[in-house]
């Protein structure tokens, strides 16, 4: 869960620089630095952190509610063209 939350958000942070459309995650490095505890309220954030050719990259953290950083993430996402998005290989 912590995986995931730090992933998405590295995608949609890249909205705010006009990175739209499909595109699959490349590679993901996160770092824990304390537990995410469960049932208890977290924030998470996003930022776009800059972008190359057809890839693009974006930081994510987790803290606590009164602000204590749990972890953070960098994710790079690679575009697709949109006709390959709904690729279904054939049987």
């Amino acid at each position: 869960v912590v995986w995931a939350a730090l992933d998405c958000p590295t995608y949609f942070a890249n909205q705010i620089d006009g990175a739209t459309g499909p595109a699959v995650l490349g590679r993901l490095t996160a770092k824990l630095i304390e537990p995410v505890a469960v049932n208890a309220p977290h924030v998470v954030i996003a930022w776009p952190a800059g972008s190359d050719e057809r890839k693009f990259h974006g930081g994510s953290a987790i803290f606590t509610a009164d602000g204590t950083l749990c972890a953070y993430g960098k994710g790079t996402w690679v575009r697709i063209a949109a006709d390959h998005a709904g690729f279904t290989p054939q049987a």
